[in-house]
Parts: structure tokens; C-alpha cells; sequence
């Protein structure tokens, strides 16, 4: 007798086709679908975790702190929160400074919109749920995760389910499109460069290479299912492919320093920025207003008067936006309330961790600058008091700061910022006495930094394929002044090669620490915006009045006049004293004189001031300022039509 081995039943009804991995029956297949699903959720969650990191640096969102608020934010209609889908696109890493970031960002978001409505597809719209979680709360995308459900209902659901499983993956896509030409059509604009045509292009590339890519990958996972008559495991290949592809890429072409620089730059901005025009900072007076009314509502009654709650609250906000003045580091570090020294060293330690995990990388020389100008940063305080303005500097330089400097101009001598070190390390040398180190390096940056170094470039040729692919930098708020910078280092030098006095030196520049001296401190140790400079540089004008250090004295005590009449008038009479007497301050007053008849609106007396400055200091710092003085204005005077 002949015995006969039956084989194993896979389905219900064999003549039924098989839809699903569930149409298989057998048991070792139902566990290995739930085996292998595990396995997809597994790479999802990586993927989705990897999204968030490329926009915050962060890998685990749930363990970032504010998570919640930030899932909060993603439904706010108010503002830019920065948590947009168009935001992963413009921060931290810009697709338009960085191309190659396009693949990456591509291929990522077309794995989060092609697995889950894979996934409802193969293994019913039940198993899809968990990616979806996914996209909303580790990729922290709850509107993609919303529109995806969307789809997966699209392509999986009756009545709305295709009988070819393409064309209902196809048509469970659409929202997604939809979507994403929102998230297009709603991108900030300010944001792109306007004078780059192809930044549009470059913002646009992603979601189109996402959209053609989430369609190769519907049709080789479906492909595969039917090979494989629907046996669990077409996706798990595929998905891995699709995770380690933006991983590799970003990678090799991008590189982790890339995206911790330009983090490093948002917290700067973030510490450091005024929000507000440059040039007048940001006005905080509502800000003000509302703090000083909620603490005041606080109070029972009877209420204190409101002023002098407004006066509290303006102590208090000074006190924290008061730089220390210790000189050591661990007395920095003890500056109770103080906001600015904490945002300070919280950059700093940034800045060296960033240059202890990345010492080779291209942007170590802007880490260097980063810690050395946030260790300089201070608050114009007088500016605060006297018009509620906030308004960040720093460009007198803290001790602290020259290790900083240093370690950036004698690693990166060529460096952009170089002609930044130099000038702050010849500020610190000259407080320590030491003239000739400060010549050096302020003779160097002279040389180094031409006349003009700040003038727009030429207009770039018109945009190529060949540019589409060029990197570059983060645009800065505030990029350096390389003109400003070329005309303090002048100055110190005339001051320098023209006021070495035969009796008391360098010391009104410099300081001194003799016994009998009469004043610790010299012109280099004080702050031109500090609300003292005045009352201390006539200190200095008392104790030195017979050097030849006078005329520069009291113009400095001139400059810190505000009112731009009276600024005038003191400078007429400073010229009139020194009439033939060759005073080496002379041409800066008749340049700042020159100023001052413009902002009172006297342009004839201004016209012969700038003549006199021309032709009796040709060669002078002053006069080829007030040459490119007169050029912008001719150039503000064409384009206006006068």
C-alpha cells in the first residue's frame, strides 16, 4: 500500500486568489507575518526617529524637553512655528545651501508615505497604525500622519479599494500629493533666494523626487508579493534599502558636522539675536509693558503704583542682561541672574563640544569665532535704558575671549575670520601694555583687508546645472564688516604712530600700574557704549591733560554727545582751539564734523568740511572715509532719481 504525503492547505479557499499575507492560513505563516511586521515597525520607528534628527539634532523626540508643546505647535495656524513640513526643508540644513541634501530628504519622506499605505495594503489598515503613530509622534509630523490615515483608508478600504492593489496604492497617494504641494505652495519666500532662480527648483526637488520614489517602491514591493504568492517578507528588504540609502548618503555627502554647525548657528541666533533692524536693535517696550502688568495684577489691593512696578521690572531685566565684570572665569560663571553670561557660556560649551567630536571639519574656524564673539557679546545697557532698545555688540572684547582668538588666527591664519582675531587680540594686547604685538597684528590686518572689502560683488553669472549642486555657507544676521573692521585697525594705528608721549608714554592708552599713578585704567580698557565712558575719559584728560594724548581725549568726550547739534558745535570749537597747532585728532573731527552738518541738515558747511579734510589730509584714514562717504551718497542719490 502506497502512502501519499498531502500537502499543507495555505488557504481557506484555494480557489480563491490571495490578497494579503493573512490569505495564507497556516500557522508558521501567521507567525511569521506578525514576526516580520515587527521587523518593519522596527526600521519604520528608525526612519522616523532619523527624520526628526535631521531637523533638531535630536534623535529621540519624546525625550526632548517641551516635546509636547512642540506637537502642540504643529497645530497652530498662527505665526511660523517651525515645525512645518516646509521648515524640514529651510532649517536646519537648507536644500537650497546644501543640494545634496535633496536625495536624503526624498528618499525619507517617500519611505514614510509609501510604507504605511504598503502596509495596509498587505497586512490590512489595522497593522498600519502603528506606523502612522510613528510619522506623528517620533518623526513629530502629526499632519503627515493625519493624511496618511487618510490614504491608507484610500487604499486598503471599501468601497474605495481597486481590484489592482498598484492603482489603489496610486490613488491612496493623492492626498499625500496634495499635501505636499501645499507644504510648497505655503513655504516662507523670504527664505529663498531671490537672486538664484533655481532655489525654487531646489525646494521643489524633493517632493517630486519623494513622490516618483514612493511609486518605484509601491511597485517593486507588490511586485515582489505576487512572486512570492504573498508570503510575508516583501517589505522588510525594501524598507531597509530605503532607510540605509538617506542614511549612507547623508553621510558621505553631507556629514553630522554639517548639521551640528548650523544647530550651532540657530542657538547663537536664538541667544544673541535683537530681532530687530541692526542697526536700532529691538524695541522691548511692550514686552516690558505686558511683564510689569502681569506682576502688578499679582499685588492685592491696594496696588502699588504702576510705575514703580515698571521701574522693577526694567532693574530686573538689566540686571540679567548685564554682562559680568570679573576677570576670571569661575567668577563668570557665578553671575547670579544673569541671562546674558548664561546664554554665553551655554554657547560656549557648545562651541567645544562641537570642536572635540569634529576638529577636522570645514567649519572649526567658525566654531572658534562662534565661542570667541559669544564670549565678547554684550547688551548696549544705555540704549536699553534709555529707549527700551535691545541691542547685542561684540566688538570690544572681553579677556576671556583671547585664548579664543588666539587658537583661531594661529590655526587658521588664512581663515575669514582671521582679520576678526587679529583686531580683537590687538584690542586685548593693547590693554596689556604690550604696543608692538598690537602694531603687528593691526599692520597685518591693514595690509590683508583692501580698501572696499565690503562692496557688493559683481552680479553672478546666470545660474547653470553645473551651480545646482554647490554648497554653501549659512548666511549669518550679521556677517563681519571687513571695511569697519580695516578702519578700527587704522585708527589705533594713527593713534599709535602719532602719540607716543616723551614723559608718560603709552599710558593713556594703555594704563599703567606704577605706584603714583593717576589713574589705573587707559583709553583701551574702556567701552565706547558703556553709560561711563564719558566721566571716565575726562578722568583720564584730568591726569593727562599736558600729554599729547589731550586732543584725542576730548574728542573721544566729544563723540559721546548725542544730540548731533550740539555734537557739532563742540566740534567746531574743538577745531578752532587746534587751529595750526597740528593736532593729530583734526582729520577724524573734521570727518565727524562733516557727519554731524549732514544730520542737521547743513550740507553746504558739510561740503566744505569734506573739501578741507581732502586736501589737507589726503593720505589720512579719514579722508578715504569720507570719500566712500560721498560715493554711497551719490549712489543713494541715483537710485532715489535726485
Amino acid at each position: 500500500m502506497t502512502s501519499v504525503i498531502a500537502a499543507p492547505t495555505l488557504s481557506a479557499d484555494s480557489s480563491r486568489p490571495a490578497e494579503d499575507v493573512w490569505s495564507l492560513w497556516g500557522g508558521q505563516y501567521r507567525l511569521r507575518a506578525f514576526l516580520l511586521l515587527g521587523v518593519n515597525l522596527a526600521l519604520f520607528l528608525g526612519v522616523g526617529c532619523f527624520t526628526y534628527w535631521l531637523r533638531t539634532g535630536v534623535f529621540f523626540a519624546p525625550a526632548q524637553e517641551g516635546y509636547w508643546n512642540i506637537l502642540r505647535l504643529t497645530f497652530s495656524f498662527t505665526g511660523d512655528t517651525g515645525v512645518t513640513l516646509a521648515s524640514f526643508l529651510l532649517g536646519p540644513i537648507k536644500v537650497t545651501d546644501v543640494p545634496a541634501m535633496i536625495p536624503v530628504v526624498g528618499l525619507l519622506v517617500s519611505c514614510l508615505v509609501s510604507i504605511p499605505v504598503l502596509v495596509a495594503i498587505l497586512y490590512r489598515i489595522w497593522a498600519s497604525l502603528p506606523f502612522i503613530l510613528a510619522v506623528a509622534f517620533l518623526a513629530v509630523m502629526p499632519w503627515l500622519a493625519i493624511t496618511l490615515l487618510g490614504c491608507c483608508m484610500l487604499a486598503s478600504c471599501r468601497p474605495f479599494r481597486q481590484r489592482s492593489q498598484f492603482m489603489s496604492a496610486l490613488i491612496g497617494q493623492v492626498p499625500v500629493v496634495l499635501y505636499f504641494l501645499l507644504a510648497w505652495r505655503g513655504s516662507p519666500g523670504s527664505e529663498l533666494n531671490a537672486a538664484d532662480p533655481l532655489d525654487p527648483i531646489k525646494f521643489l526637488a524633493p517632493w517630486v523626487m519623494a513622490i516618483v520614489a514612493g511609486a518605484v517602491v509601491t511597485a517593486v514591493v507588490l511586485g515582489i508579493a505576487r512572486i512570492v504568492r504573498f508570503r510575508p517578507g516583501a517589505i522588510a528588504p525594501v524598507l531597509a534599502l530605503m532607510f540605509s540609502l538617506p542614511v549612507l548618503l547623508f553621510e558621505y555627502l553631507v556629514g553630522r558636522d554639517e548639521l551640528h554647525y548650523r544647530r550651532l548657528v540657530e542657538t547663537r541666533r536664538s541667544f544673541f539675536s535683537d530681532r530687530g533692524d541692526p542697526s536700532d536693535g529691538y524695541d522691548a517696550t511692550d514686552d516690558l509693558l505686558r511683564a510689569a502688568e502681569r506682576e502688578w495684577f499679582g499685588y492685592p489691593e491696594p496696588r502699588p503704583r504702576f510705575s514703580d512696578i515698571l521701574d522693577r521690572v526694567k532693574l530686573q531685566w538689566t540686571l540679567r542682561m548685564s554682562g559680568p565684570e570679573h576677570h576670571d572665569v569661575e567668577g563668570f560663571l557665578q553671575v547670579e541672574g544673569s541671562a546674558l553670561a548664561e546664554h554665553q557660556w551655554t554657547h560656549a560649551f557648545q562651541c567645544d563640544a562641537f570642536l572635540k567630536y569634529y576638529p577636522d571639519s570645514r567649519y572649526a574656524p567658525d566654531a572658534l569665532f562662534l565661542k570667541a564673539s559669544a564670549l565678547d557679546m554684550r547688551v548696549d545697557l544705555g540704549a536699553f535704558r534709555r529707549k527700551n532698545l535691545i541691542r547685542f555688540y561684540d566688538d570690544f572684547p572681553s579677556p576671556w575671549s583671547a585664548f579664543e582668538w588666539r587658537r583661531l588666527l594661529e590655526n587658521f591664519p588664512d581663515s575669514t575670520y582671521a582679520a576678526a582675531a587679529r583686531l580683537r587680540l590687538a584690542q586685548i594686547e593693547l590693554r596689556r601694555g604690550r604696543v608692538e604685538a598690537a602694531r603687528s597684528l593691526l599692520s597685518d590686518l591693514v595690509t590683508r583687508v583692501g580698501v572696499g572689502a565690503d562692496e557688493p560683488a559683481p552680479s553672478p553669472p546666470p545660474s547653470t546645472w553645473s551651480a545646482f549642486f554647490q554648497r554653501r555657507a549659512p548666511r549669518e544676521e550679521h556677517p563681519l564688516s571687513f571695511s569697519r573692521m580695516r578702519v578700527e585697525a587704522r585708527r589705533l594705528l594713527e593713534w599709535i604712530e602719532a602719540n607716543e608721549d616723551p614723559v608718560v608714554g603709552w599710558e593713556p592708552l594703555c594704563g599703567t600700574d606704577r605706584p603714583a599713578r593717576p589713574v589705573a585704567f587707559g583709553l583701551a580698557h574702556l567701552d565706547p557704549r558703556a553709560e561711563g565712558y564719558a566721566a571716565n575719559v575726562e578722568r583720564l584728560l584730568k591726569a593727562y591733560e599736558a600729554s599729547i594724548w589731550a586732543d584725542n581725549l576730548k574728542l573721544e568726550i566729544i563723540k559721546s554727545q548725542r544730540d548731533a547739534k550740539a555734537r557739532a558745535e563742540a566740534l567746531s570749537a574743538f577745531l578752532a582751539s587746534y587751529d595750526g597747532r597740528g593736532a593729530d585728532a583734526e582729520p577724524e573731527a573734521r570727518f565727524l564734523l562733516c557727519l554731524a552738518y549732514n544730520e542737521i541738515d547743513r550740507p553746504q558747511d558739510a561740503g566744505k568740511e569734506l573739501e578741507t579734510l581732502v586736501r589737507r589730509f589726503p593720505s589720512s584714514l579719514w579722508a578715504e572715509q569720507a570719500g566712500a562717504v560721498a560715493l554711497r551718497t551719490l549712489r543713494t542719490m541715483e537710485g532715489t532719481g535726485g
